[in-house]
């Protein structure tokens, strides 16, 4: 299985690495930039002993709905250079980004955690409160990583700095393989009852919202071709 996530990310900054991936109000990023941050944030999970444990390719299927056998990390942040890059980290690490609502209250994110069976959140400093609330409620988390977003608002107890954090594991590479099985578990938004999670495999997700069938292109064989 070829078509993974971190493959297409790592393939683009091959050959565009000096130009734009994500520019924002406050901060741009080139593709190789991009690339290397989400290397820095695998090895952050995987020193946090997040990952994946078990094939991929069988989960969720007739013969096999034992649940998932990667480790799930919430996202709990504003529109930002950051979320895209603790994406990508989550998937080089071979663990699932899972949206997570920062409109939400303590109670609703505590719902999130237990029902995305959430083992991390990343997530910006304003959203602090509301996050320390939901831990009160489910306290399962294993790894907190705070961005700082000059809000001035004080970390949960125990939160890693996300700029320490990605200094400290600079220059990392990918542990292991990404597959086109690994997972990307979307949330909706909960605005006519309790929130639901959409589990697409990264190949499916590639092909159908990112490009893969683009019109007048062949079907690439593999991720990195078509980067």
């Amino acid at each position: 299985m070829h078509f993974a996530i971190s493959d297409l990310v790592s393939g683009t900054a091959a050959g565009l690495g000096d130009q734009d991936a994500i520019v924002t109000i406050d901060r741009r990023l080139s593709w190789r930039e991009f690339d290397d941050e989400g290397s820095a944030v695998s090895k952050l999970f995987g020193d946090a002993g997040l990952g994946c444990d078990g094939d991929t390719s069988r989960v969720g299927t007739i013969e096999d709905r034992t649940g998932s056998v990667q480790s799930h990390v919430g996202i709990l942040a504003g529109n930002s250079a950051e979320y895209l890059v603790a994406m990508l980290g989550a998937f080089r690490a071979r663990c699932v980004p899972v949206n997570v609502n920062y409109r939400y209250t303590a109670e609703e994110i505590a719902y999130v955690i237990d029902d995305a069976d959430l083992d991390a959140v990343v997530y910006h400093a304003r959203f602090a409160p509301a996050l320390a609330g939901a831990i009160e409620r489910s306290g399962r988390l294993r790894l907190l990583v705070r961005i700082d977003d000059g809000s001035g608002t004080a970390p949960v107890a125990g939160s890693l700095d996300w700029h320490d954090a990605l200094t400290a594991c600079a220059g990392a590479a990918a542990a292991q393989e990404c597959l086109g099985d690994d997972r990307y578990l979307l949330y909706t938004g909960g605005t006519t009852g309790f929130p639901k999670g959409v589990a697409w495999r990264q190949e499916d997700w590639y092909f159908a919202c990112l490009g893969g069938n683009l019109r007048g292109f062949e079907t690439p064989a593999a991720v990195v071709e078509h980067a």
